[in-house]
C-alpha cells in the first residue's frame, strides 16, 4: 500500500495547517520471463491479492516521484530521480546479497538451484557430485557488479527552491578473516554534490576502511 497524503490540522478549529501529498509512478521492466515458472509453484495469497495480480506485477515496482508540502501557500514539489536499470522483480540475476548483477543464472531453467553459483566467490565449480546436482542445474555467478547493483537507487533530489543534490554510490568493501577481499553486501554513499541554479556549490566525499566480513560465502560443504 502507498501513503497518499498527510494533513496536519488545528485540534481546536479543525483548520488544515499543512498538507503533504506523495506522488507515485512505477519502475517498469520490459523483461518478464518468470511467469511460467511462478505459475508452476503452489502458494496461497491473502485477500485481496490474486495470482493474476501477483504475476502481473513482476516487472513493475512502485516509485516515489515527488512530494508536495504546502502550508498556507503553494510550493513546488520535492522531485526524485533514480537509476534507470530496472530488473524483473523475480530475476535470478542476483549477487550473494540479493542485489542485481546481470548474470545469466537462469540460462538452464527456472529453479532455485540456479541461485547456486558455479564460478566466482563461493562458486561450487565441480565440487558437487553430478548425481547430487548436475552443472546444468546451477547458475553462473553471484558476484557483485558495482554498476548494476545500483538498479533503481536514488540519484538526484530537486528541492522546491530549485537547488538539487546528487548522490554517487559504491559497493561495500571488506575482507574475511583469511584476508580474502569481498566486494558487495550492499551500497554506501561515496559522494554527495549540491547545486544551485545548476552550479556546483558543495561536495562531500565519504571514505571507509577496515570493513570485516565475518561470514563465509559457501553454497556446498561435505562436512
Amino acid at each position: 500500500r502507498r501513503l497518499i497524503q498527510i494533513k496536519v490540522s488545528d485540534k481546536l478549529t479543525g483548520i488544515v495547517k499543512k498538507t503533504t501529498t506523495f506522488n507515485y509512478s512505477y519502475f517498469q521492466s520490459n523483461y518478464n520471463p518468470w511467469a511460467s515458472y511462478l505459475n508452476s509453484l503452489f502458494y496461497s495469497l491473502p485477500s485481496p491479492l490474486t495470482t493474476i495480480g501477483y504475476l502481473g506485477c513482476s516487472n513493475s515496482r512502485l516509485r516515489l516521484d515527488s512530494v508536495n508540502i504546502n502550508a498556507s501557500t503553494y510550493q513546488p514539489p520535492y522531485r526524485f530521480s533514480y537509476n534507470s536499470v530496472v530488473p524483473d522483480k523475480y530475476s535470478y540475476s542476483q549477487d550473494h546479497w540479493g542485489y542485481y548483477n546481470g548474470a545469466n543464472n537462469q540460462s538452464n531453467g527456472y529453479s532455485f538451484t540456479h541461485l547456486i553459483p558455479f564460478s566466482g566467490i563461493g562458486g561450487v565449480q565441480n565440487l558437487i557430485p553430478a548425481d547430487v546436482l548436475s552443472i546444468s542445474s546451477i547458475g553462473f555467478t553471484r558476484d557483485c557488479d558495482s554498476s548494476l547493483m545500483q538498479a533503481m537507487v536514488l540519484n538526484n533530489l530537486v528541492y522546491p527552491t530549485g537547488g538539487s543534490t546528487s548522490f554517487t554510490y559504491e559497493p561495500h568493501q571488506s575482507s574475511t578473516a583469511s584476508t580474502a577481499h569481498v566486494t558487495g553486501g550492499g551500497l554506501r554513499v561515496k559522494t554527495i554534490r549540491n547545486y544551485e541554479s545548476g552550479n556546483l556549490v558543495g561536495t562531500t566525499n565519504y571514505t571507509y576502511s577496515g570493513g570485516k566480513y565475518m561470514g563465509v560465502i559457501q553454497y556446498y560443504t561435505t562436512a
